[in-house]
């Protein structure tokens, strides 16, 4: 007969999934701390806001948590765990900063389903706003206040340049 091989189990499409996720977050954190500017003990005017994020919170509303820690002068890196309204466990990972080159604002989000995207945003006193583009067009605008032991935030979306319909609202409390 023919030579058989041992069986052996291939990668499941989520654990193809989550590797390259993996890859892919590593990979921007790298990038932002080896090309950014050195680290310092001042905090970056662009990032005095964005800098309230860093600690540990809870969600007000949902169970769950998201840790916030310095990446370099210019970004904040959160990772969080939640179970939705539906009863699902989601992981994520958000990076959001000030890209000093362009000069604006960018959000990265890398969800644990195998979901990632970006978006341009701005500040304007203690609130942060990101515009993320879907490929079918639709807008996301998240909407955050953070303040030394809250941060509220608010999702709305427009599908085909249609009007604005909030789809999220919720707020967490500072564990640390």
């Amino acid at each position: 007969t023919g030579i058989r091989l041992p069986h052996s189990r291939s990668p499941s499409f989520k654990e193809n999934v989550m590797r390259r996720l993996q890859s892919l977050v590593l990979s921007v954190a790298f990038m932002f701390v080896f090309t950014g500017p050195a680290l310092t003990q001042t905090q970056a005017p662009e990032m005095q806001t964005l800098g309230l994020a860093v600690c540990e919170w809870t969600y007000d509303q949902l169970e769950g948590t998201t840790e916030c820690e310095r990446l370099g002068d210019y970004m904040v890196h959160c990772t969080s765990e939640w179970t939705n309204a539906a009863g699902n466990d989601v992981e994520a990972v958000f990076i959001n900063g000030y890209d000093t080159n362009a000069k604006v604002y960018r959000g990265y989000r890398f969800y644990s389903g195998g979901y990632a995207d970006s978006g341009i945003g701005w500040v304007h006193g203690d609130s942060f706003t990101i515009l993320y583009k879907e490929p079918d067009g639709t807008i996301y605008r998240a909407s955050s206040t953070i303040t030394a032991d809250r941060w509220t935030y608010v999702w709305h979306r427009s599908v085909q340049g249609g009007p604005w319909e909030q789809t999220e609202e919720g707020s967490m409390t500072k564990v640390r």
